[in-house]
């Protein structure tokens, strides 16, 4: 083993019926030239043949380990996976995504060039076999407050483009294309947390964030999402209780960037754009039932009311070219047209449905969101 391959790379890999792609997505992370990696799979009561998959994986290569649960969703998956792993540094991968056979490699490699805690890469999309931009970084290193102006205000404000964030930077949330220094998880005592429904990568991306010293990130796409419109985070599920679940999530968030020390200003500015996000979760939820549209309204007026955020609105001036739904549902808020903004969301679901069907309007579409 080289002096290069001497930390091992523990990459924790939920599993829940998802025989169709698992197969592929072992055989990609097991193909990295970095050898010195062990695979964390948590069948997290699979009903399929997922965890027959897993099993013959591990009987062909040592790195790779199967531990079974009962089932209680990603969140408690990944924090079991984290438990199990013997890492040095954690990696995260989903189950029908696959990885450039070059991602561990060049990741360690700028960790310890950069003597970071944390990389992050690019990343693209799978859509059939052709792979199509999503993230967009630089190749950088970042420290201090550097890493909220290139990392994180790009994370917390995506879709706008405020004054202090680095408005070049296309990133989301999500925690799958990150290198992280198990040395920063176990010294702040992080773990995923799950207030609504698939925003435990945010959570976890803020604290990673705003704890680390030095992050280093990376212009090549190393990590691939598959557009899989069968997968859990795909299907459309009404939530109960949203608006107070939001309002939890959102004092969490608030709390950590306080924390953090970050400038009030920004803060507020942070509180006014994510309540209009806040509108188009509620919509969405809404759009997942059968209520008569009389009731949904009911519903968002209230939300709107009960938030007095009407004055949000100002900060469309600064919404990103692009994200076309956001403003179009949100202008229909602006001048009260509440009862077609159910509709029109419906009818924008659909389009993007198509537009995921053909592979040019998906490049379009990344190409006006400059990626």
């Amino acid at each position: 083993m080289n002096q290069l391959e001497k930390n091992k790379v523990s990459i924790i890999v939920p599993v829940y019926n998802g025989e169709k792609y698992l197969e592929k997505t072992l055989s990609s992370i097991l193909a990295s030239i970095y050898r010195n990696i062990e695979i964390v799979l948590v069948d997290d009561g699979s009903k399929d043949k997922s965890k027959q998959i897993c099993d013959y994986y591990a009987s062909k290569d040592n790195r790779v380990k199967v531990f079974s649960k009962i089932n209680g969703g990603i969140v408690e998956a990944r924090n079991f996976g984290m438990l199990k792993a013997t890492g040095d540094y954690l990696c995260f991968c989903d189950q029908d995504d696959i990885v450039s056979k070059h991602m561990y490699d060049l990741m360690m490699k700028r960790i310890l060039k950069d003597n970071s805690e944390i990389c992050i890469s690019s990343t693209g999309r799978l859509l059939g076999k052709e792979e199509l931009p999503y993230e967009k970084l630089e190749d950088a290193t970042y420290k201090g407050d550097e890493i909220l102006q290139n990392v994180l205000y790009p994370i917390l404000f995506n879709g706008f483009d405020v004054a202090y964030k680095n408005k070049k930077v296309k990133i989301y949330g999500t925690i799958w294309k990150y290198m992280i220094s198990r040395e920063l998880i176990i010294k702040n005592k992080l773990k995923f947390k799950r207030f609504i429904n698939y925003e435990d990568d945010l959570i976890m991306s803020i604290e990673l964030l705003t704890f680390s010293h030095r992050v280093s990130t990376l212009s090549e796409k190393l990590y691939f999402w598959r557009i899989n419109q069968e997968s859990e985070s795909s299907t459309g599920k009404y939530i109960k209780a949203l608006e107070d679940k939001i309002e939890s999530l959102d004092q969490y968030i608030i709390s950590i960037l306080y924390k953090r020390g970050i400038d009030n200003k920004i803060i507020e500015q942070y509180k006014e754009i994510k309540q209009l996000n806040n509108y188009l979760q509620i919509i969405e939820n809404e759009n997942n039932t059968n209520k008569r549209l009389v009731q949904k309204k009911s519903i968002l007026v209230k939300y709107i009311d009960n938030t007095n955020s009407y004055n949000n609105m100002k900060n469309l001036e600064f919404m990103s070219k692009g994200h076309v739904r956001s403003r179009v549902l949100l202008k229909l808020i602006r001048f009260q047209f509440i009862r077609c903004v159910f509709i029109v969301d419906k009818v924008l679901i659909f389009i993007n449905m198509c537009v995921l069907k053909a592979g040019w309007l998906v490049r379009l579409e990344r190409k006006m969101k400059g990626v």
